[in-house]
């Protein structure tokens, strides 16, 4: 499993009660091992998603998700918001590329923009009728960290064509 999806379940298995241990250990719970994960899993996945994300989502972020207490809802729009931030960033990044170019030289970026939009979609999609909420959740996370990424790439870009 990969580290920000690490996080994301222990956020989501923070909120819930006795499920979570057959998520993250291949035993069955039982009534001895049925209770919340040890907070110090919660801060070591923390520790390591943000030490993959350094740089690349804001600290706001961690903030939103430290106060939403595992609440679905309110983490849902923790990414939004951040997802929101991310995606005007690249869209302006994209724009001012396209512009900084001859139109011969746009038609790779923008075949490159419509590859990634679809790499995108198909790793980070999520099936409503056939997942559920810590599906959805991990489908945002993933969503809100491709476009952050490819955000990072067109303004890296944009400084090589300056």
């Amino acid at each position: 499993m990969k580290t920000g999806k690490t996080y994301l379940l222990v956020l989501i298995c923070s909120s819930l009660i006795g499920a979570c241990n057959q998520s993250l250990s291949a035993e069955p719970p039982s009534s001895s091992n049925a209770a919340l994960p040890d907070k110090s899993l919660a801060r070591t996945a923390k520790a390591e998603a943000g030490e993959n994300d350094a740089g690349l989502l804001r600290h706001s972020f961690s903030k939103c998700v430290d106060k939403s207490e595992g609440i679905t809802a309110e983490m849902q729009a923790c990414m939004e918001a951040e997802y929101q931030f991310h995606n005007d960033r690249m869209h302006a990044a994209y724009r001012a590329l396209i512009a900084s170019e001859d139109v011969s030289s746009r038609k790779p970026i923008k075949l490159s923009q419509q590859n990634w939009l679809s790499r995108t979609e198909k790793e980070c999609a999520w099936d409503a009728q056939h997942e559920g909420q810590a599906q959805r959740l991990e489908a945002e996370y993933c969503n809100m960290r491709n476009t952050a990424k490819r955000a990072n790439e067109l303004e890296r870009r944009i400084g090589a064509v300056k």
